[in-house]
């Protein structure tokens, strides 16, 4: 066993019992119940197994999850990829967020690098253009399949917004409280009808006029 106060870089007292549980279960458990049979710690499984060479094979012990990882969850996650965000995909298989961004990346799936390798780029976009003056963001993302995130930016790149434009009228007024040394939040009371991110936006950019 180890002993206390040394950190452990190797181990070489594993009896060949021991060792032969390493090999028949460690695809079927995480280093933590593996761990547990053994009555030894995380770290020196986790080592024991490195230097066996059985590391790439190895269900690292992450919280929240205590099984090894199955066939049909492997089918699960490889067929909503694109699909479902890692929270939904967690949610379903009753595993953590991080439990299944640790899973795609040992299976080696990753989501559309960009939205414009998904195949139905065009549709999602389409939905989003012709739905963001009555949908919220929220909304347009779990009809789309994307995340709430990736429609916000979406949404302020094409400049759709359920708000009117500013007119002359605004922009003088928002001038002249800029001149008083008004910052953006107190300028945002007297446009109460907009979202104080647009009247941030706004204010950066005539101040740059003034």
């Amino acid at each position: 066993m180890a002993k206390l106060g040394v950190r452990l870089t190797e181990v070489t007292d594993f009896t060949n019992e021991e060792r032969q549980f390493l090999v028949e279960n460690v695809k079927k458990m995480t280093t933590a119940e593996m761990a547990d049979a053994l009555k030894r710690t995380n770290r020196e499984v986790v080592l024991m197994c490195r230097q066996m060479g059985l590391i790439k094979d190895v269900v690292y012990a992450v919280k929240g999850s205590k099984n090894a990882w199955t066939d049909k969850e492997d089918k699960f996650i490889t067929d909503n990829i694109n699909e479902l965000t890692h929270g939904k995909m967690g949610v379903a298989l009753g595993r953590t967020d991080l439990d299944v961004r640790n899973r795609c990346r040992k299976l080696g799936l990753k989501k559309y690098q960009t939205l414009a390798q998904d195949p139905e780029h065009e549709k999602k976009m389409d939905f989003i253009k012709n739905n963001y003056k009555t949908m919220t963001h929220a909304e347009m993302a779990e009809a789309t399949g994307l995340t709430k995130a990736k429609v916000s930016k979406i949404c302020a790149r094409k400049k759709y917004t359920k708000e009117n434009p500013w007119d002359e009228e605004q922009d003088i007024k928002i001038k002249e409280l800029i001149k008083q040394g008004k910052n953006w939040t107190e300028v945002h009371a007297y446009f109460p009808e907009r979202t104080l991110y647009s009247v941030q936006q706004r204010c950066c950019k005539l101040k740059k006029e003034i």
